[in-house]
């Protein structure tokens, strides 16, 4: 009965062809002194060995081979196993196993002479069988043979020549082949001994002299490296848990009795390191949970290694899902990762790197996994694992990601910034005095606060922002935009960020806000001015930082100087930006800048509708007025008493302090007339023979929607030639004998949607035609159809 179980309990134990060895693995480090050496071999193809020179084999130690369930170390927490079963999984194996104890040898084999039928058991073995109706078996596996050195297999004595203090497990096996494949692939996934609590070394050979070497070693900053065959295999970062164990945890009747005293265990993390020092997650069959030696089990898909005391089955190969146990320590997995990843973000190496450990919810539905995700949520609220920038762990809760970058104590800083979030984001918030950290898209899922570009712009244009900073603090903050403004975050933003303090102590953009033109205020700057300046403290600073200087220009920053106010100010509002107030001081101004150079004479010409005053000090655009004889036009025309509205007062003359021709330039860019002459009349025009003329070019067009003429030209003071006889004699002789008869007859265009359309009569053309206009020698005036005279043919070609 004894031997079929046995042989049952061996057989099925371990189907891995590992995992025995695993177990002879396990044993030696437990018999062995921190950083020893094991070694494992092949031999003459048929025999496997697992040797160390630990604690050689003591009475206990054989009493233990001996039985079942019974183990040496079932009280010793620096012992792994604790079963007494894992020795039996070498049965299944081998029917030869020898022990090798510094110098002294049994063994245990199923076909020794010593277990072949004894008298004293019956009168024959048949009979017994027989009787008892089953065959006899021999309980060989628990029954050692003491074995004399001359009884060794030659390459065994050969392979432990020179090792006296050897201590061995040697196996007989039966296939030789599928074991010597599974301990090459311990090679190849070499980390499976870094957990072992003694043994550093690894030594392999395969039936032959040459070894091998697997070397795990601890570095100086408590890392691990692997290294096999002098070939670097891997890298690890292990963290040792301490942690206390409450009493409803021991309420199993499966644990050993050295767990259910046990007031702490331990819980051991390991994190892979990649050669660039990155933390990568661990995958696929790697990613084993381990009790000491590696389970079978990679279903909960952690990122890291946990190995543990965990309370396994009895192959070692899975864990127990519903022990409360193996529940207490899943359950505090969650706790010890973040402790872990605080402790590491505080130490320069891997403080940018530590928050790769986090991992997520697991999605397997099992008591383990429950366990775990229940206490994911529970941890990230308990433990401070998140590294502010003043180098404190806080909770989630106490936290806050600036994405921005500006809570650095080189920029805006901290308290403004907080002091925003309490007041408009989350005012019932508990976050600490320093909160910021690092951005992380791994702590968002933790619900973490976020100050986020949106609300960035939300507090620089906040009214107690913009009273609270200080220039100094402005300061700060253009030199690191400026320090910065290549990141990609900021050069997308920079021209949207109100971040230059104007002279009313309002934060605004680049765009939004003028320099005085050498560093004061010029003559447009009026008591009335909004316009925003630049900080009088601010400005100081940028004398001293031309770079910085020059940088705000090219976003926008813009100095006040006049062809700057003139096209911002007057331009876009040239039709009504003059009042009787400050007609003339505006003028006075303009003339001003032009003396000096300052606004070009395209400019000027773009001020054609500024309003002037004319003889009636009333207010006329300057396109529809002439020179009064106080200007020396060329084409005086005082003689004939024509609309004082449409002259130009001489009150400029008066007013300017400079010499009359340089006025007189000044005005004629503002195309104030001093000749009769073809001139542009505009789009907008309000004007009778304007719109009479644009009626009739139009008004058989009405299926177009958009039309244009392409040369508008027309002549000043047509309109009087229709109701004054001797300005209408001296105008018609003056135009006939001074302007090109080409210009006067050539064809207007008119345009729709940009294409040309048609060629049409040009309005002086039509305008004789239409109106009566033209003198004639009865002193009457009448269309140029209705009279003859050959110089008329110059501008109303043949009648």
């Amino acid at each position: 009965m004894m031997t079929r179980s046995l042989k049952s309990l061996s057989n099925d134990l371990y189907t891995d062809p590992l995992r025995f060895v695993y177990e002879l693995v396990q044993n030696c480090d437990d018999a062995c002194q921190p950083k020893s050496i094991v070694r494992i071999a092949i031999v003459d193809h048929r025999y496997l060995i697992v040797g160390h020179n630990g604690k050689p084999f003591d009475r206990e130690d054989v009493q233990s081979l001996c039985d079942i369930g019974c183990s040496t170390k079932g009280e010793d927490m620096q012992k792994t196993g604790y079963k007494g079963l894992g020795f039996k999984a070498v049965f299944g194996k081998s029917d030869y196993i020898l022990i090798v104890s510094k110098g002294e040898y049994f063994r245990f084999e199923a076909n020794s002479k010593i277990f072949q039928w004894n008298p004293k058991w019956g009168i024959n073995q048949m009979t017994w069988e027989q009787i008892n109706n089953r065959k006899f078996e021999f309980p060989w596996q628990i029954c050692p043979i003491w074995t004399e050195k001359n009884e060794i297999p030659e390459s065994i004595q050969k392979w432990l020549l020179g090792q006296s203090d050897a201590v061995a497990t040697i196996i007989r096996l039966k296939n030789i082949e599928e074991t010597q494949n599974a301990i090459r692939q311990l090679t190849d996934q070499s980390h499976v001994f870094m957990f072992l609590r003694n043994i550093r070394t690894v030594r392999f050979s395969f039936n032959s002299s040459n070894e091998t070497s697997l070397n795990i070693t601890i570095l100086r900053d408590g890392s691990v490296k692997v290294v096999y065959d002098w070939h670097f295999i891997s890298h690890w970062l292990l963290c040792t848990c301490n942690i206390d164990v409450p009493d409803n945890a021991r309420n199993d009747f499966r644990l050993p009795e050295k767990l259910q005293n046990a007031k702490q265990t331990e819980i051991i993390l390991a994190a892979k390191i990649d050669r660039n020092d990155n933390i990568g997650s661990v995958k696929g069959h790697n990613n084993a949970l381990f009790a000491y030696l590696p389970t079978k089990i990679i279903t909960y898909d952690l990122p890291i290694l946990v190995n543990a005391n965990f309370l396994t089955n009895a192959s070692r190969e899975h864990i127990h899902t519903d022990s409360v146990w193996n529940q207490f320590l899943f359950s505090r997995i969650p706790h010890e990762m973040l402790k872990w990843i605080g402790t590491l973000g505080k130490q320069s190496k891997w403080r940018d790197k530590a928050l790769d450990l986090l991992s997520n919810h697991i999605d397997i539905k099992d008591n383990l996994a429950t366990k775990y995700n229940e206490n994911c949520s529970n941890a990230a609220t308990e433990v401070p694992f998140v590294l502010n920038t003043f180098n404190k762990l806080l909770k989630v809760s106490e936290a806050a990601i600036d994405v921005t970058g500006f809570s650095s104590t080189d920029c805006i800083g901290n308290d403004l910034i907080r002091d925003f979030i309490l007041r408009t984001i989350s005012p019932t918030s508990h976050i600490a005095q320093h909160p910021f950290v690092h951005n992380s898209r791994r702590l968002r899922k933790f619900n973490i606060l976020v100050f986020d570009w949106d609300k960035c712009l939300d507090m620089l244009n906040s009214d107690d922002f913009q009273m609270n900073i200080t220039t100094e603090q402005d300061i700060r903050f253009i030199i690191y935009l400026f320090n910065n403004q290549h990141q990609q975050q900021i050069e997308a933003r920079l021209r949207k960020l109100p971040f230059l303090m104007d002279h009313m102590g309002k934060l605004r953009m680049t765009k939004e806000i003028f320099v005085p033109s050498h560093f004061n205020n010029t003559d447009w700057v009026e008591t009335n001015d909004i316009d925003p300046y630049v900080h009088d403290n601010i400005m100081l600073w940028l004398q001293t930082e031309p770079l910085i200087f020059k940088w705000l220009k090219s976003l926008g920053v813009m100095e006040k100087t006049d062809e700057i106010f003139i096209n911002q100010k007057i331009i876009p509002r040239v039709h009504n930006y003059i009042t009787l107030e400050n007609a003339l001081p505006t003028v006075k101004k303009l003339f001003n800048s032009f003396q000096r150079g300052e606004i070009c004479n395209d400019l000027l010409h773009k001020l054609n509708k500024l309003k002037l005053f004319s003889l009636e000090n009333t207010l006329v655009s300057a396109d529809e007025l002439y020179f009064s004889d106080e200007y020396l036009p060329r084409l005086s025309l005082s003689n004939f008493h024509l609309n004082t509205t449409k002259f130009l007062s001489p009150i400029y003359l008066n007013e300017i302090n400079n010499i009359p021709n340089k006025i007189k330039e000044f005005f004629l860019l503002l195309n104030v007339q001093e000749d009769i002459e073809l001139i542009r009349f505009s789009e907008d025009q309000h004007n009778e023979i304007v719109s009479a003329y644009r009626f009739k070019q139009t008004e058989n067009l009405f299926q177009y929607n958009s039309l244009q003429f392409q040369y508008c030209l027309t002549l000043p003071f047509l309109d009087i030639t229709q109701t004054n006889y001797d300005f209408a004699l001296y105008f018609w002789q003056h135009v006939i004998h001074s302007i090109n008869n080409n210009q006067l007859n050539e064809k207007e265009t008119l345009i729709c949607n940009q294409q040309q359309l048609r060629k049409i009569d040009n309005l002086p053309y039509w305008f004789v035609r239409a109106r009566s206009c033209i003198p004639t020698t009865t002193k009457q005036l009448l269309k140029s159809t209705d009279v003859f005279s050959s110089d008329l043919k110059l501008i109303a070609g043949d009648l």
